[in-house]
């Protein structure tokens, strides 16, 4: 997927978070941003991908140069190392679970509609994935990325009271 569409799942991610934990007000923006950045996070590992320019000069090089696109980034090893991170630095609660949610489906599920697949129990060589959606042609452009951005925004109008009152968690 681009980053344009984890982007949008890990807003979706948020918006479910600001729901589930019904955080206050002042959170929402902090835990949107926090997952939306960390829907781009795996691809750090990509030469010019918009998380590597994010990270920014040696950083960003370091990490493409360190391992391939989609293998120890895209796994559940670094999931678990980024949870235990962020636990070590007292990170809150809700903000630590905006990184997963945007890490783990902003990122991680999405990539798993690809082709490509998503090695989640890296370092063994095996690929999950439902290979329904080509990166960057119609299906992600039209239907996965507007549908992240409808739930997002679906989710955000019933935390703000503009939907009935349905409990979804």
């Amino acid at each position: 997927m681009l980053s344009q569409t984890h982007f949008a799942g890990g807003l979706a991610a948020g918006a479910a978070v600001i729901l589930y934990t019904h955080s206050p007000c002042g959170a929402v923006l902090p835990v949107l941003f926090i997952a939306a950045l960390t829907g781009l996070v795996p691809d750090i590992d990509k030469k010019g991908s918009l998380a590597n320019q994010l990270l920014g000069g040696v950083g960003g090089t370091v990490a493409a140069k360190m391992t391939h696109h989609r293998t120890a980034t895209h796994s559940l090893l670094a999931a678990v190392g980024i949870y235990l991170a962020l636990l070590v630095l007292h990170v809150p609660y809700v903000y630590l679970l905006a990184a997963m949610a945007g890490l783990l489906f902003g990122h991680l599920v999405l990539d798993m509609l690809n082709p490509h697949g998503v090695p989640l129990l890296w370092p063994l060589p095996l690929k999950v994935g439902v290979p329904l959606i080509t990166t960057g042609h119609i299906g992600e452009t039209f239907i996965v990325r507007p549908a992240c951005y409808l739930l997002a925004g679906y989710f955000m109008a019933i935390y703000f009271g503009f939907i009935g009152n349905y409990k979804i968690f």
